[in-house]
């Protein structure tokens, strides 16, 4: 079998899940991550195996295997904007994120996933520029 990831790119304390039985368990992250693990790991966080067997259809915890794509950085976006409305966005996304969260999200030391960038255009809808975001650089990324 193909491994779809390393075992060093299973976040730590990541939930794996042991129904191999699941429909889904072959797109899985949660059971791609028990597949995956490593044979070295002591102790592991798994789904209740109780609260699985209850599920008949789809799974709540299902995390597609996917990758999405994630973007990197935003310091371009932020000098491309005018002065007056960089300061309102800047406050804008540090009451949204947090400052530690704000900084390291425009450096891109954090990746910003989809769902974040929707809220950012958003935001910068809110400040009154309709145009799209632009991110330094994007990634392709699981979706943990």
């Amino acid at each position: 079998m193909t491994k779809p990831f390393e075992a060093s790119s299973i976040p730590f304390n990541y939930p794996m899940c042991l129904n191999e039985s699941c429909s889904q368990s072959s797109t899985c992250l949660h059971q791609l991550a028990m597949q995956n693990s490593s044979d070295s790991l002591e102790t592991c966080v798994i789904l209740n195996p109780k609260l699985l067997a209850k599920t008949k259809e789809s799974c709540t915890f299902y995390r597609s295997n996917k990758k999405s794509e994630y973007a990197k950085g935003m310091t371009e976006m932020l000098n491309e904007l005018p002065h007056r409305i960089t300061k309102t966005f800047r406050n804008a996304l540090i009451n949204h994120f947090s400052s530690r969260t704000f900084y390291r999200i425009r450096s891109g030391e954090r990746l910003i996933s989809p769902k974040e960038q929707q809220e950012i255009a958003t935001l910068l809808n809110n400040c009154g520029i309709n145009k799209t975001p632009s991110y330094d650089s994007y990634v392709m990324e699981y979706d943990w």
